[in-house]
């Protein structure tokens, strides 16, 4: 698999235009403490606003630029990416999520999530969930005896095609814990389509 996708074309219009030709003026700390431009770069963006041609002329490059999609998204996927294809789109989800989970500045202003803290918190629970998922060897934590196959010969299963698969030692495990962490697991991903469209910073 190969994945490409570029960042956002955003709008650049008469204001943008402003700042630019201003490039040497020194910014301002405005009233929140922001270095911005000073007022009177935005009054001259204002006023080339007024300019009906330059308008025109944004607003086809801005057309021109998104005709081809607001980014640039090139995605290959080979025939093995399907063969454990939750097991592919994990590795691709983790990464986004921690990325969000350090970026973000919102939350879904719900009854389940009142505070941001508790966004946090359904984060990484999606986050861990994926990384079990991805791991895909947590059952073996629940091995308390490791299974042991009888390879010797017995005299039953002369002369037979199939032979019956018999165990020198069996296995045991831990059902119960092995339930519990698998019910875990589903807990994050029901988050994550129950939130899916709240992920955005």
């Amino acid at each position: 698999m190969k994945v490409y996708i570029g960042n956002y074309k955003s709008w650049y219009g008469c204001y943008h235009f402003a700042e630019t030709l201003c490039f040497w003026v020194p910014k301002v700390k405005d009233e929140f403490g922001r270095k911005e431009y000073p007022e009177w770069v935005h009054d001259f963006g204002d006023w080339i606003s007024k300019s009906e041609i330059l308008c025109n002329f944004f607003e086809k490059l801005y057309n021109f630029r998104i005709r081809k999609g607001y980014q640039r998204t090139y995605i290959k996927i080979d025939k093995y990416d399907s063969w454990n294809a939750y097991c592919t789109i994990g590795k691709l989800i983790i990464p986004i999520l921690k990325e969000l989970k350090e970026t973000t500045q919102s939350w879904p202003s719900c009854e389940e999530v009142p505070t941001f803290e508790d966004w946090e918190k359904i984060l990484e629970k999606m986050i861990w969930s994926f990384e079990e998922l991805v791991e895909d060897s947590w059952e073996f934590k629940y091995t308390l005896v490791e299974p042991e196959i009888d390879w010797e010969k017995h005299e039953d299963d002369e002369g037979k095609i199939y032979k019956p698969l018999r165990w020198k030692v069996e296995g045991e495990y831990d059902y119960e814990g092995m339930e519990n962490h698998a019910k875990k697991i589903q807990e994050g991903l029901d988050l994550f389509a129950k939130f899916f469209r709240n992920l955005w910073d």
